[in-house]
C-alpha cells in the first residue's frame, strides 16, 4: 500500500502513541505565537494508519513558504508509529523518510530544521538534495552516576560551601531578567522580547510542560534552567543563565548537578540541548555527560 503525506493542524489527529513535548499542540502553539509562525504536523499515512509525524513551522516571505527552526523549539523530532504488518522496520522507516524528504522539498522553498538524537538515519534527506549536517548535544541517563572531572569537582566543592539552595519555584520574571543579563553580557541577539518569553513560560507552565530549576542565595535566583518535558521519558534543558559573580563560585555547576538529581525520579533521560559552542561543550563534557549527535536538515529548492 502506497504512503501518502499531508499537513494537519496540531490536535486534529489522535496518535496511538504519546507525542514528545516538541510535537505537543500546546507547545507548538506557544512557540508559534512567540515567533509569528504557522504550525503543522506533517504526517505520513499508510492507508488510514498514521505511520510518522514531524512538527513543522512555516514562515511566509514574498509569497514563498519557508520551513524554519524557531529558537525555542530546539528539535523537530520525527516520531514513528508501529505497523504490525511490517517486518523490516528499518527499511520501512527509510522509505518513510525518503517520501517525507521529497514532500518537504516540493512544499517549501527554504528548509531548516533539527531532527532529535533519536533519528540518526538522515540518508533520505541527503538523497532528496537536502544537506544533513551533524550537530551535538549532551545527555544524562538517570541510571548512570555523574563523573565530573577534577576541575568540576573543585567547583562543586566550592559551591557547596556557599549558602545556595535548590528549588523549582516558577519565577518567570526572575528568569527573564537573568537571561537578559547573560545575553547582554555576551552581546547575543535575541529573536523574542521579554514579554513574549514571559507569555511563553506562563503558557507552558500552565500546561504542565515546563519546569523552572533554580539555585537561590539569600532569596535571589542566581542560576536557573527552563526544562521542557511531559513528565516522563526525556526532559530537555533548553534555556539557562547564571549570574556572573555566582558563576565564579561554581553556581552553574551546582545548579546543573542538583537539577539532574531532582529530575531523575521523573525522567529517564535529560538532554541538555547543545554542545556546539566551545565553552558550552567543554562545560557539559567536564560534568561527565554523554555526547550525542543529531542532524540539522537544510536546503533550498528550485522554488526560489
Amino acid at each position: 500500500m502506497a504512503l501518502r503525506y499531508s499537513l494537519h493542524v496540531p490536535g486534529s489527529l489522535n496518535p496511538t502513541n504519546p507525542l514528545p513535548v516538541w510535537s505537543q499542540p500546546s507547545f507548538m502553539e506557544a512557540v508559534a505565537k512567540v515567533h509569528g509562525l504557522k504550525l503543522y504536523h506533517l504526517c505520513c499515512f499508510k492507508g488510514e494508519s498514521l505511520r510518522a509525524l514531524l512538527p513543522v513551522y512555516e514562515r511566509s516571505r514574498l509569497g514563498l513558504r519557508l520551513l524554519v527552526c524557531p529558537p525555542l523549539a530546539y528539535y523537530q523530532p520525527l516520531t514513528f508509529f508501529p505497523d504490525p504488518e511490517t517486518r523490516g522496520i528499518e527499511q520501512d522507516q527509510l522509505q518513510i523518510i525518503c517520501g517525507l524528504a521529497d514532500h518537504i522539498s516540493k512544499t517549501w522553498s527554504r528548509i531548516r530544521f533539527n531532527l532529535d538524537p533519536g533519528t540518526l538515519d538522515a540518508r533520505g534527506f541527503s538523497w532528496a538534495g537536502l544537506k544533513a549536517s551533524p550537530l551535538y548535544t549532551y545527555i544524562w541517563s538517570a541510571d548512570k552516576p555523574l563523573h565530573p572531572n577534577r576541575n568540576e569537582q573543585r567547583k562543586l566543592k566550592n559551591a557547596r560551601m556557599q549558602d545556595y539552595s535548590y528549588d523549582e519555584e516558577f519565577a518567570p520574571v526572575a528568569f527573564v531578567a537573568l537571561l537578559k543579563k547573560l545575553y547582554d553580557r555576551k552581546q547575543h541577539p535575541r529573536s523574542f522580547s521579554d514579554e513574549a518569553l514571559l507569555r511563553f513560560m506562563h503558557t507552558l507552565h500552565s500546561c504542565g510542560l515546563l519546569h523552572q530549576c533554580n539555585l537561590q542565595r539569600e532569596g535571589r535566583i542566581v542560576s536557573s534552567n527552563l526544562v521542557f518535558g511531559t513528565g516522563s521519558g526525556t526532559a530537555y534543558a533548553v534555556l539557562g543563565a547564571t549570574d556572573k559573580e555566582d558563576m565564579k563560585k561554581g553556581a552553574s555547576s551546582l545548579q546543573t548537578v542538583e537539577m539532574l538529581n531532582a529530575l531523575k525520579d521523573r525522567y529517564s533521560t535529560v538532554d541538555l540541548c547543545g554542545g556546539n559552542v566551545p565553552e558550552v561543550g567543554q562545560f557539559k563534557a567536564s560534568l561527565g555527560l554523554e555526547l550525542k549527535c543529531f542532524f540539522r536538515i537544510a536546503g533550498r529548492t528550485g522554488l526560489l
